[in-house]
């Protein structure tokens, strides 16, 4: 079976470049289906279209929180998170129901979760967090794959091969499917290296397997769930810096 407890911490494995050379990644017919998600920063001081192509971002009282082109709006609502730049600063808003047919949202008022929220409010951690089917995985559950552990990260960190389940999604739906968070960075830009790993594909198939509570303890320690650790807030900090800047 995909998902078996296992007693000792896994071994080093190498990653393999089969995404890159051949555009399909089958480590194990049975193994994870997966996808990625990011936050995207939509630039709503100045909105560049027109008419009934700007969308209002409402709240669950149906008021209007933001308005942005239709396609910023579409990406903000797949994506379920998304960065406002705005005259007045930068703002997280996160989708949380809908109210009819009209997708609403919630500010983000927790400034320990600069990458937006998950289920129940917890904070998304960049390249730690997964997404799962929640009829059979809970929250804080850690899931071990093999071919992420010693992946370099944007920001230099060497990946364990962890990921701890902080969010789910309506698309996300069975017990092998898997979504992938990349924080700021987008799950189309090619120096993802998610993306260059294939995991932004559902077609592919990767090897994984559920941690033992033992190991999976250490894992929540270790990303400081249901917060992240300080480094992470400190790089979303920057981030945040940076782009209101531009």
């Amino acid at each position: 079976m995909a998902c078996q407890k296992r007693k000792a911490a896994p071994v080093n494995v190498a990653v393999p470049d089969v995404a890159a050379e051949q555009g399909h990644v089958n480590e194990d017919p049975n193994g994870l289906s997966p996808t990625l998600y990011f936050v995207p920063v939509l630039n709503s001081k100045k909105i560049e279209c027109r008419g009934d192509d700007v969308k209002s971002i409402k709240n669950a009282k149906g008021q209007t929180i933001a308005r942005v082109c239709e396609a910023d709006y579409k990406v903000c609502v797949m994506q379920g998170t998304c960065l406002l730049s705005e005259n007045r600063g930068m703002r997280i808003v996160t989708f949380t129901t809908r109210r009819g047919k009209v997708p609403t949202f919630s500010e983000n008022s927790k400034k320990e979760c600069p990458y937006g929220l998950g289920v129940k409010d917890i904070c998304l951690d960049p390249y730690y967090t997964v997404a799962a089917d929640l009829n059979f995985h809970k929250l804080g559950d850690v899931i071990f794959i093999p071919s992420v552990r010693g992946v370099q990260l944007p920001n230099g960190e060497i990946h364990d091969g962890y990921f701890v389940v902080r969010d789910s999604g309506s698309a996300i739906k069975s017990e092998k499917r898997f979504d992938f968070f990349t924080g700021f960075d987008k799950d189309t830009d090619t120096s993802n290296v998610f993306k260059k790993l294939g995991l932004d594909a559902k077609e592919n198939r990767f090897k994984h397997e559920k941690a033992s509570e033992e190991i999976a303890v250490k894992v929540r320690a270790k990303r400081n769930y249901p917060k992240i650790n300080k480094k992470q807030l400190a790089e979303a900090n920057a981030f945040i810096k940076s782009a209101m800047a531009r």
